[in-house]
């Protein structure tokens, strides 16, 4: 799983530095490939305890990946930007336009991570929209 989570971070970069159609049908290609070789042993490990079930294991195995992500995206939305709030900024790049979110939304993803990391503790203060660091890990 790391091994395909490390594949997929460094295709992304190397897309998003990409230049050409060619490099980025590669990296694409290649990044995400990798990530699927998770399904493998998911669905070989259950062929062994159904072998005459092994078409319906499969789909029952491929539909909760789909639908773990389908059910993680609603679920990211509602924890970055609960008010759905809609891009502010907008930023011209020639005949590009750029939407940006307001800091509300970047603050609200930036609290999310800090809670995933162990250690020191960020609390919000509600009254006042400050931030308190806390030195113990809570």
């Amino acid at each position: 799983m790391s091994i395909g989570a490390a594949a997929v971070i460094i295709s992304m970069f190397a897309i998003s530095w990409s230049t050409s159609p060619a490099v980025f049908i590669f990296f694409y290609s290649f990044g995400f490939g990798i990530a699927t070789l998770g399904y493998i042993p998911a669905i070989q490990c259950n062929w062994k305890h159904f072998p005459n079930k092994k078409g319906t294991v499969s789909g029952i195995i491929l539909c909760g990946f789909a639908l773990g992500s389908f059910v993680f995206s609603f679920l990211c939305r509602i924890i970055v930007n609960p008010h759905d709030e809609l891009p502010l900024i907008k930023v011209t790049h020639g005949e590009v336009v750029d939407h940006y979110y307001g800091s509300a939304v970047y603050f609200n993803l930036f609290i999310q991570c800090a809670k995933t990391v162990p250690g020191p503790r960020l609390h919000l203060d509600g009254n006042a929209g400050r931030v308190h660091f806390h030195p113990q890990a809570t």
